[in-house]
């Protein structure tokens, strides 16, 4: 008589097992790196526009791998340099070139790099390893390979003598300053809030080098908002927007002008000193409103900006809700496993299950 398979979980352990110590295994591989020979099917070009550059000045640096056969278990070193910040400009690209004859699959990633304004001399993109398996034939087995790149050391160049003293130094492309208010300037009356908008757009620098802008007025209570920085990749550059969002709230009727606000920047492509401007303003502030209309002034005037403290709050209720609702869901998805798999368990016992010899088959006590 067969009896059915009564220990399910050891062919479980059993799994569990043979998946770890795969895991193991390829966890092993994935850390064993081979000779430096030169493979003829694969290669490795990087190049840089120039290193010659002033601090805050980008470098441009492209990393690509050219292969004409399948490549598995890839793997590149993250790019980072000392004193320096890094961006990516935009996903890795895909394309084919021929070399000498033949024709390869190029992968290229691109990064801007920029020196930071205290960096050294000594400042340098350093070598990036690029390692896996390449098949030179149909087998599952493939040789391991590391490729690895020349290190481009920085030259930074002194900052000119005509830059004006006192202001920050910004080297770019171009840079652009924009004010835009949000709601009307007409019929502005004391203690009611305006939004004003300030934003710097430049190409060639990152948001976060470009200047803070000051906003303290005189006859104005500010209030600041953090600054908003937005980097945009280009196809051989980068442009960056830094945006400043102040409330003022007047304190006395009158005609005031808003200041010129005036920054000082180096053009990388004349290599000449320039301003950009955004004009100085007026306003005319009127009286406040008699004394029903001017509770609620003084309210606006106390609470010009949202609570952040109110928001942040509310984001983590919806964020714990959130939670709550995906575990419900999981445990009610979960819940009714078990019992499925006993019952697919039991059909299993009941239909490979011989018959006892005490209980012969139905169509056998018919014949009787």
């Amino acid at each position: 008589m067969v009896r059915p398979y009564q220990k399910p979980y050891l062919l479980f352990l059993m799994i569990l097992v043979s998946v770890g110590f795969r895991c193991q295994l390829i966890w092993a591989a994935d850390r064993v790196y081979g000779p430096q020979d030169q493979i003829p099917v694969l290669m490795l070009e990087t190049d840089i526009n120039q290193q010659d550059i002033y601090p805050l000045q980008p470098a441009y640096y492209h990393f690509r791998v050219l292969y004409s056969v399948r490549i598995s278990e890839p793997k590149l070193d993250r790019l980072q340099v000392l004193h320096a910040d890094v961006l990516s400009l935009g996903e890795g690209q895909e394309f084919f070139l021929e070399r000498q004859g033949q024709r390869y699959r190029v992968a290229q990633w691109a990064f801007a790099v920029v020196p930071q304004i205290d960096a050294p001399d000594n400042t340098a993109i350093p070598e990036r390893m690029f390692s896996g398996r390449y098949f030179l034939n149909q087998g599952f087995s493939g040789d391991e390979f590391v490729l690895v790149s020349s290190a481009y050391p920085l030259k930074l160049k002194a900052i000119p003598e005509s830059f004006p003293k006192g202001y920050p130094w910004l080297p770019a492309t171009s840079l652009t300053i924009r004010g835009f208010w949000p709601q009307s300037l007409q019929e502005w009356r004391v203690g009611e809030p305006r939004q004003w908008e300030i934003s710097l757009d430049a190409t060639g620098q990152l948001a976060e080098n470009l200047p803070f802008i000051n906003g303290d007025l005189e006859g104005f209570r500010v209030y600041r908002q953090p600054s908003r920085f937005e980097n945009y990749p280009l196809a051989q550059s980068m442009q960056s927007i830094r945006k400043e969002l102040l409330t003022l709230v007047p304190e006395h009727s009158g005609v005031f002008w808003l200041p010129q606000i005036r920054i000082p920047w180096w053009d990388l492509q004349t290599h000449t000193l320039r301003w950009s401007e955004l004009a100085a303003q007026q306003v005319k502030i009127l009286p406040a409103l008699d004394q029903e209309t001017g509770s609620s002034t003084t309210e606006a005037v106390n609470n010009p900006l949202p609570s952040l403290a109110t928001e942040q709050a509310s984001q983590v209720w919806v964020q714990q809700t959130r939670k709550t609702y995906l575990l419900y869901l999981f445990w009610y998805m979960i819940a009714p496993l078990p019992s499925v798999l006993l019952w697919w368990y039991r059909g299993k016992i009941f239909t490979k299950r011989p018959w006892h010899p005490l209980y012969p088959r139905l169509d056998q006590q018919k014949n009787h």
